[in-house]
């Protein structure tokens, strides 16, 4: 990698998995600087939608009942996780539980709608993530297999004979540009 890359460092295989994806992915915390506009504001729009079902009170609790009734899955699953710039990886578990809370999330935001309607109020904001389903699913089947890779490199040593093998595979599988992205 010093030759090839020009770097002045070795870099081990969990490092290079979160700075690889990152930095394909163009993710920067500024609209304006990012190597890849969209998936800045898809992510915008991931933390706007996870603020929402947080932090308002009306929202949260219409969430939450809704995933206890649409859902089977446990309790933890009735809350979306946070996402933080610096932990690029963990954007994939927060995908994972958007897509696996999708119809509470459309649910709660129609209800909000119908409410607001019924009492001749300003309805709220739309859904911010309500055409984006097909892109977090294949950005997910992008973002998986990094995270599998990483987890693997930090709970074994980076250089082990299992971690390079993971990594040969993910290049001719998930990065092999003459396939299409996982689309269901």
């Amino acid at each position: 990698m010093t030759t090839g890359l020009k770097l002045c460092w070795e870099w081990c295989v969990p490092h290079f998995t979160h700075a690889a994806p990152k930095t394909a992915f163009g993710i920067v915390a500024d609209n304006r600087t990012s190597n890849n506009p969209a998936m800045t504001d898809m992510i915008r729009r991931i933390v706007k939608t996870v603020y929402q079902t947080q932090h308002v009170e009306v929202m949260g609790a219409l969430f939450r009942e809704l995933c206890s009734v649409m859902t089977e899955d446990d309790i933890h699953a009735g809350q979306l996780l946070n996402f933080r710039i610096h932990r690029f990886l963990g954007l994939a578990r927060v995908f994972r539980r958007i897509l696996l809370q999708w119809d509470p999330l459309v649910a709660s935001y129609e209800e909000r709608a119908t409410k607001a309607r019924r009492e001749n109020v300003v309805p709220p904001a739309a859904f911010p993530l309500a055409r984006d389903k097909m892109e977090l699913i294949q950005v997910l089947a992008l973002l998986e297999p990094f995270s599998m890779l990483s987890y693997i490199g930090q709970t074994e040593s980076g250089n082990q004979r299992n971690v390079l093998l993971a990594l040969y595979k993910l290049r001719v599988s998930v990065l092999d540009v003459t396939t299409p992205l996982k689309d269901c």
